[in-house]
């Protein structure tokens, strides 16, 4: 597993290949502060979280692969 912080450091963006599987996974975490929007992704799934009207400390759950994969 390789990680990569940008210059600007308000991000980070992981590549790990699992060799029992024969795939490279590719996910990244970004925050915008102009925005106020943290954006993610993993693979091709790709999502926005709006935190101007985020209710902090509330728990948000992300399906991935089609519900197969859920991170909390």
């Amino acid at each position: 597993m390789s990680c990569y912080i940008p210059d600007y450091c308000t991000g980070v963006e992981c590549c790990a290949e699992i060799p029992l599987l024969g795939l490279g996974l590719h996910a990244y975490v970004y925050l915008d502060l102009d925005k106020l929007e943290l954006r993610y992704g993993l693979e091709t799934m790709t999502g926005t979280l709006k935190l101007f009207n985020y209710d902090w400390g509330d728990t948000i759950t992300i399906a991935v692969a089609e519900g197969l994969i859920y991170f909390s």
